[in-house]
């Protein structure tokens, strides 16, 4: 598309923050916070404890409100919508539309115990999406062989490893079809040997699908080999963001410098 004199338009934001405030009380976690990202961009958030990257996540899911500002999903308004000519806080029902588009993959695993691998990846797509259970479960059973565990499939979580269960997790996130993708420290639960297995399938998904990805990580090294961009969070702001050899091997502010340095190089 161009703007009628051979320039192309600049593509529009699949996720926009313009100016979000998240307040607990007194205590503010996103200050006026403003993030693009592209569709089928890869944007790893790093930074300290308690500097905003999880919140910002969970915002965009609608776990948690914002008291100010407003969040787009594919150049729609999310957590507001239009009526009568003005923008007024999203009904249940527009959240619910929109938040189909957005899968998320939390630090814990959550899956339900009773079910099997493969029943606990088709149940949002038959409850949800109203597909028959023959299509769900082909579409988990696609998705465990993609993740490497189709022969788990009748495995209960107890009977599953930390690192297996985030990969069925991830799995069932994927069942759902979303167009962006978060990822909230989705290793940190786990062994450190078991943290590999659970990288590896994302830097697949990472190099094989079009999907939009957040990704809240310490895990540096993965973060440049993966992400597209970098922000560095700090007291609810982005203070530094670019490209991850930029971030890593050349960062301008003293704030940067001093995480990298002591969370060690990617």
């Amino acid at each position: 598309m161009d703007r009628g004199n051979g320039e192309p338009c600049p593509e529009q934001p699949i996720v926009e923050f313009c100016e979000v405030v998240k307040r607990y009380g007194s205590l503010v976690v996103l200050d006026r916070l403003n993030l693009s990202v592209r569709k089928g961009e890869k944007v790893a958030l790093i930074g300290p404890s308690g500097s905003g990257k999880t919140t910002l996540l969970r915002t965009l899911m609608t776990l948690e409100p914002i008291q100010g500002g407003y969040i787009k999903v594919d150049g729609e308004p999310f957590t507001h919508q239009m009526d009568n000519g003005l923008l007024v806080p999203a009904s249940e029902t527009h959240l619910r539309a929109i938040r189909g588009s957005i899968g998320m993959v939390f630090q814990q695993f959550n899956l339900f115990p009773h079910m099997t691998a493969v029943h606990n990846i088709m149940e949002a797509p038959v409850h949800v999406l109203g597909l028959s259970v023959g299509e769900a479960r082909e579409r988990a059973m696609m998705l465990l062989k993609r993740v490497g565990l189709d022969e788990k499939k009748d495995h209960y979580p107890s009977q599953l490893s930390g690192g297996q269960q985030q990969r069925v997790a991830i799995a069932r996130a994927l069942a759902m079809k979303p167009k962006i993708m978060l990822f909230d420290e989705v290793t940190s639960a786990l062994d450190p040997e078991l943290v590999y297995e659970v990288l590896q399938v994302m830097r697949k998904l990472s190099a094989e699908d079009d999907l939009t990805m957040l990704i809240v990580t310490h895990q540096m090294q993965f973060a440049e080999e993966v992400a597209d961009r970098v922000c560095f969070f700090h007291a609810g702001h982005i203070l530094e963001e670019g490209h991850p050899s930029a971030i890593f091997n050349d960062p301008k502010h003293e704030r940067t410098k001093s995480f990298l340095k002591v969370i060690g190089p990617a």
